[in-house]
């Protein structure tokens, strides 16, 4: 035997004071589903916490358009990615790793400002390491 059960979904709801007994009930419009709240909630109250609640939102999101510290906004995508873009280490696309300002590499790795290798390690401001060298200390140059 299949029974069918109709549950009829409330098309508003309501928030007021019962007439008689003065408590505060939440309605659907339907008599039986009128529910009497304990008497601390008043229409009052409940009008008085949505108003709080609305004056704390705000009226339009504001955004950053940088990361900032300390900040309540939202923030961009473009924003993250430029932020990211701009760290000082990158893995480059042929396996090397670079670390500084201006530093760059070819199959190896480069660390310190304008630091630069091919297939070597240059560590330091301008160092330059060719050839499978390693350079060490500013300005420092090396070939095979």
């Amino acid at each position: 035997m299949k029974v069918k059960v109709k549950v009829k979904r409330p098309t508003a709801i309501k928030i007021g004071t019962h007439s008689v007994s003065g408590k505060a009930f939440v309605s659907d419009n339907s008599v039986t589903t009128q529910k009497l709240v304990d008497g601390a909630v008043t229409e009052e109250k409940l009008a008085n916490n949505l108003k709080a609640k609305l004056n704390n939102m705000q009226d339009k999101l504001t955004f950053d358009t940088t990361p900032t510290a300390n900040s309540t906004n939202s923030i961009t995508s473009g924003a993250v990615k430029t932020a990211l873009d701009g760290k000082v280490d990158t893995l480059t696309d042929d396996g090397g790793f670079t670390v500084g300002r201006d530093a760059n590499t070819i199959n190896g790795i480069a660390i310190g400002i304008a630091a630069s290798t091919r297939r070597g390690v240059a560590i330091s401001c301008e160092a330059v390491a060719e050839d499978d060298g390693i350079a060490i200390g500013e300005q420092s140059l090396t070939y095979g």
